[in-house]
């Protein structure tokens, strides 16, 4: 559901930059760049993490997607 979202989102996007003449070559890099490090940042994050607390860290992970889910079904 989320990558769904997150694709319509993407798509609005590349139409409003179209309608406002934007370049799309330099708003698609900024994001290829910023989505690509904010990407290798998490799952280096949670590498070191789940060296170091590796069964507190499932736990925690776990409670974390469980309280987005619960958000998301409350809350739309």
């Amino acid at each position: 559901m989320i990558s769904f979202l997150v694709s319509i989102d993407s798509m609005s996007v590349g139409i409003a930059l179209k309608i406002n003449q934007e370049s799309i070559l330099l708003a698609s890099s900024i994001f290829m760049i910023t989505s690509s490090f904010f990407t290798n940042f998490g799952l280096t994050l949670g590498k070191k993490i789940n060296e170091k607390y590796q069964k507190q860290s499932t736990i925690i992970g776990i409670t974390i997607l469980v309280l987005i889910a619960i958000k998301y079904l409350l809350c739309g």
